[in-house]
């Protein structure tokens, strides 16, 4: 098992046929040997279509993204409505993607937003697993009509 250095100098002194070989790399963040498809990125070009060009690998990459949005909540938000605003119909059909994939927890969102505007506070979840049995009942004997 070949292990691509970690360091940028160090990878300035292989050769090209020596970096190509190499099947392993040392994440720089949590410093465990991974494989090179951990590391994200492929270039068809190469012999073997691997060019790990991040030092972190994919785990600890997302990790770092995750707190960089933490940090910046105000500007991923004003880039994410930006986004929604230029592509509504993209936006839409995705919603509608997830609705047509997850119709319990589409129930369960409607039911909590009635429960709340009626009762002004918070649905309990055993009233919540009632309510989506009695639908699903509901459903089963909709298709057996059928």
């Amino acid at each position: 098992m070949k292990v691509l250095p970690t360091s940028r100098s160090e990878l300035l002194k292989i050769s090209k046929e020596e970096y190509e070989s190499c099947t392993h790399r040392k994440c720089s963040i949590c410093k465990e040997v991974k494989s090179v498809y951990d590391f994200g990125f492929r270039d068809r070009k190469r012999k073997n279509g691997l060019v790990p060009r991040r030092a972190e690998c994919k785990q600890c990459r997302v990790m770092a993204n995750r707190d960089w949005d933490k940090r910046n909540i105000e500007h991923v938000k004003k880039c994410k409505k930006k986004w929604v605003q230029e592509n509504r119909e993209k936006h839409n059909a995705s919603g509608e993607r997830w609705r047509k994939a997850n119709p319990e927890k589409v129930l369960n969102a409607k039911t909590r937003r009635r429960y709340r505007q009626k009762y002004g506070e918070s649905v309990p979840d055993v009233f919540i697993e009632a309510v989506c049995m009695k639908n699903k009942i509901r459903r089963k004997l909709k298709e057996m009509e059928k």
